[in-house]
């Protein structure tokens, strides 16, 4: 038998939190915060401590960036009714996780993928979609060091399968809503809605980056927006392995450089920036995110990991 929680209720709660209190080096800068709200599960154990009930991606980030985990047991300070502040996690339960990426928001609606989301829960599981990906977790039982194979090939083989095929079926001609689609309702910070995040790196001296997403791979940095590229990085430690770049049409907290649309040619749109005082062209890729080329793009660039392009399997 699985490991489980108390067989009560969950309750829904908005929680409010800071990024600072989250330990969490890849996701917050020196001198850096963010105040960020999510809706949880959790079973209340008291006013001050709260047990979640299921993983939470806390921001736009997902599973790569930080995290509270099925089990938690987090202190908190009631606010009101039904809201609480985050101050830490108290102790942390003993999990089996994966993070399978990527998975667009139309395959989680697929039929193929939620009849083997639907096994999992029936198997005690419990999953979030966020950031393109799908983070499963199980409790594991006392004693227990791992999870039966049949679980593991419902995770690590059916699932990702179902990924696939699901996104080769034809997709609805209705544009989703960006990020809206979860087991619970992430992030409401509405600085944060809109904010895109990519990681580029260099192959055979040009940068490149992937986002599978939207169909993008080994996409290039062309004509003057690679030279910008190395500005950029030019103080970001092995940026050529990879690096996040955060941009957006709207101004968030603590972009670093903004870009001035300039003119359209060739299919794709020139920018400037006064930071760098280069102008760059934007390939039409750009239309991937973007309904029309924006007026200005505000961005923030940092040494972070390439998810991608990596499967990564979170312990914690």
């Amino acid at each position: 038998m699985r490991g489980d929680l108390p067989h009560e209720e969950p309750e829904a709660i908005t929680l409010h939190f800071s990024l600072s209190a989250f330990d969490d080096e890849s996701s917050l800068d020196e001198g850096e915060d963010m105040e960020g709200i999510c809706d949880a599960r959790v079973l209340r154990l008291n006013d001050g401590h709260l047990l979640l009930t299921e993983p939470l991606s806390v921001t736009f980030f997902g599973p790569y960036g930080p995290m509270l985990n099925l089990g938690d047991l987090i202190e908190v300070v009631p606010m009101d009714e039904g809201t609480y502040r985050y101050v830490r996690t108290v102790q942390q339960a003993r999990l089996w996780t994966r993070t399978k990426a990527p998975a667009s928001q139309q395959a989680i609606e697929q039929d193929p993928v939620r009849q083997i989301l639907d096994r999992i829960t029936e198997a005690g599981g419990k999953w979030e979609w966020n950031a393109s990906a799908i983070t499963v977790q199980f409790l594991l039982a006392e004693g227990e060091e791992d999870i039966p194979h049949s679980i593991k090939e419902l995770v690590d083989d059916l699932l990702p399968s179902a990924v696939r095929e699901a996104e080769r079926m034809p997709k609805n001609s209705e544009k989703a809503p960006y990020m809206t689609l979860s087991k619970n309702q992430l992030l409401r910070n509405q600085a944060m809605d809109d904010i895109v995040a990519i990681y580029p790196y260099k192959v055979e001296g040009r940068w490149v980056f992937d986002d599978e997403t939207v169909g993008l791979i080994q996409e290039p940095f062309v004509s003057g927006a690679n030279a910008i590229m190395e500005r950029m990085t030019q103080d970001i430690p092995g940026a050529e392995d990879g690096f996040r770049l955060r941009f957006s049409q709207k101004e968030f907290p603590a972009s670093m450089a903004v870009f001035e649309w300039r003119r359209e040619e060739f299919g794709g749109n020139w920018y400037y920036s006064p930071d760098f005082d280069l102008e760059g062209w934007l390939s039409p890729a750009l239309l991937r995110y973007f309904d029309e080329p924006p007026k200005r793009l505000y961005t923030k660039f940092d040494r972070f990991r390439r998810p991608l392009r990596l499967r990564l399997e979170l312990r914690r």
